[in-house]
């Protein structure tokens, strides 16, 4: 069983878990997950050879929206769920606010903020889809969570390597779960997942995989197929949007997502009772526009004119592009994109 069947399996087992999952679920707020100790201390006690133990610190919920980043929304949430459950202590964050006060730069989903988590065997959370499967997301992977491994991650090593001290002191988790080791050193941040697992209408494959995939009947991009999908040796090389990108619904909404799942099982790609989702061309192309404008880089690695050759495909490009003006303009990024699109 892999990592995630087996974080699935524990707490699906966990009936208590299971009600304040279906609790959260019920509220219906987007990106929204439910994380840190709720999965990894039971993950723990599981390797420790115990049975789960009950939630006893905060039921940290955490979900995504820009359009109502208040406390006074996140405490107006915590009043309901405390009302539908009040045997434990909820807290519910808007991760769409919390990077003013982490001191962080502003993130661009619920599972991005979870990689500026103190440890990252922390940054890991659940949540209960709508048919009762349980997906996870676990933006800086599963190895240390389950190698029982405390390690901070990059900002909680450096800058903030005295906040994470006290966190260990105060936590006292050495002591809790005798097995788990302290490490220094930090992780590398992932750029691509190796499998398909994750792919969801959400979290649709994007970035140069994309660009790199044969859409039938299309005349751009397809070039490098197999510098992504390998089916010899089974590894697809891909980065989702929500996780390795930012989430630019905001942006572009659905415009481009396409439903891929035939396409790629005819190639040999399958992920039992799963369909998978992946930017078309443009959209792909406009989503590394995006990363690299809300990045501090100076050179955007779009090539327009190799990438889209005709007038029309370019046109197509811009038209994309210009859905997501309204909203880089609030976040003050207009300016590069345009600068950068007069230079093309």
């Amino acid at each position: 069983m892999d990592k995630v069947s087996t974080v699935q399996a524990i707490i699906s087992s966990d009936p208590t878990r299971l009600r304040q999952l279906e609790t959260v679920r019920s509220l219906e707020l987007p990106d929204c997950w439910v994380g840190a100790g709720f999965v990894r201390n039971a993950v723990w006690d599981c390797l420790h050879g115990r049975d789960s133990s009950p939630v006893s610190t905060d039921v940290d919920v955490i979900w995504f929206d820009t359009k109502r980043c208040t406390p006074e929304e996140d405490k107006a949430l915590e009043a309901i769920l405390t009302e539908l459950n009040p045997t434990v202590t909820w807290s519910v964050k808007n991760q769409a606010r919390m990077h003013l006060q982490n001191g962080d730069e502003p993130y661009l989903s619920a599972t991005d903020a979870m990689r500026y988590w103190p440890e990252t065997a922390t940054a890991v959370a659940v949540r209960l889809l709508a048919e009762g499967l349980l997906e996870v997301a676990a933006p800086l992977g599963l190895e240390d969570l389950f190698g029982l491994i405390i390690r901070p991650t990059e900002g909680f090593s450096t800058l903030k390597k005295e906040l994470f001290d006290h966190r260990l002191k105060s936590k006292n988790w050495m002591k809790i779960w005798p097995l788990l080791t302290l490490t220094s050193a930090s992780i590398p941040k992932p750029l691509f997942d190796f499998d398909l697992k994750r792919v969801s209408h959400q979290h649709y494959i994007t970035g140069k995989a994309a660009i790199n995939f044969p859409h039938p009947g299309s005349t751009t991009g397809g070039w490098h197929f197999l510098s992504y999908f390998d089916r010899e040796s089974g590894v697809a090389k891909v980065s989702l949007a929500g996780i390795h990108y930012p989430d630019t619904t905001d942006f572009f909404g659905d415009v481009g997502v396409l439903d891929v799942t035939r396409q790629l099982a005819a190639r040999g790609w399958v992920v039992e009772g799963k369909r998978l989702f992946m930017a078309d061309h443009f959209r792909a192309a406009s989503d590394i526009v995006i990363k690299w404008v809300l990045s501090d880089t100076l050179r955007c690695n779009v090539e327009v004119e190799e990438w889209f050759p005709s007038r029309a495909e370019r046109q197509r490009l811009l038209a994309t592009l210009d859905l997501g003006k309204t909203e880089l303009l609030k976040l003050g990024r207009l300016q590069k994109m345009e600068a950068w699109l007069s230079s093309q």
